[in-house]
């Protein structure tokens, strides 16, 4: 069983785009991830977070709630494909949305590792018809 807590921040990265709006974000959350066999393991998050703007006019304060679930089966140490299913409130609406993804997994390297996730929604009032995702992380202090 591993536990870790998380917290992210969104700063303006340009001052053109926004006509006298910068917006910010902060997210906040747990996650836990229990390994059931030597190959598949079970994960799920919670967080909090929210986004406003300095400007001229109204701050358009927003906050929400989001909660995960998945399970990532990784056959080799550097490739994993993981299901997931993941909510959002309280944003935009009472249920902003539940969506369904699927992701593969590469760690070239112990210190870095590339997703590529697929997404599609389920329910809720964002019914984006299909989205994709391609993170990049480095763990720090891993060589």
């Amino acid at each position: 069983l591993a536990l870790s807590a998380f917290a992210r921040g969104v700063l303006p990265t340009t001052t053109a785009l926004y006509e006298n709006g910068r917006p910010f974000g902060v997210e906040a959350g747990a996650m836990m991830e229990l390994l059931t066999t030597s190959t598949l393991r079970l994960h799920t998050s919670a967080s909090v977070f929210g986004s406003a703007q300095l400007s001229d006019g109204p701050s358009f304060l927003r906050g929400a709630v989001a909660l995960g679930a998945g399970a990532a089966w990784q056959p080799l140490d550097s490739l994993a494909v993981v299901l997931e299913l993941r909510g959002q409130a309280l944003y935009d609406s009472t249920i902003d949305h539940v969506a369904a993804a699927i992701g593969l997994r590469l760690a070239p390297t112990d210190a870095h590792g590339i997703e590529l996730a697929a997404i599609a929604p389920l329910a809720g009032r964002e019914r984006t018809t299909f989205a994709a995702a391609l993170s990049v992380s480095h763990r720090f202090g891993l060589n």
